[in-house]
């Protein structure tokens, strides 16, 4: 996985963006190594929360979901904050981290 955001920081990654892809609004864009979809980021949006999805495929198989909602309080009475989750999967299990 670290290859992949590598290879797009460094813009190596041909990018396909599909956008208003969702019905609050949104949108959907795939990265391409060697003509190879690799990376998967899809953002949607509401009033106050907003999640990121990154699908990482190796071999035309999803080997990571990276899931990130991020809240906001437009009124500013509570913190804005975030919640991560991993799903990690290899060929015989899968495991799931959820941050704070």
């Amino acid at each position: 996985m670290s290859k992949i955001e590598n290879l797009k920081q460094k813009n190596k990654l041909d990018l396909v963006e599909i956008n208003d892809t969702k019905t609050c609004g949104g949108n959907t864009v795939g990265y391409f190594h060697l003509n190879n979809l690799s990376l998967i980021i899809s953002e949607d949006g509401g009033e106050n929360t907003t999640i990121k999805y990154k699908y990482y495929i190796k071999e035309n198989n999803i080997i990571k979901i990276e899931v990130v909602k991020r809240y906001d309080d437009k009124d500013k009475k509570q913190k804005n904050h975030s919640e991560k989750k991993e799903l990690y999967f290899t060929p015989r299990n899968s495991y799931y981290k959820k941050f704070r």
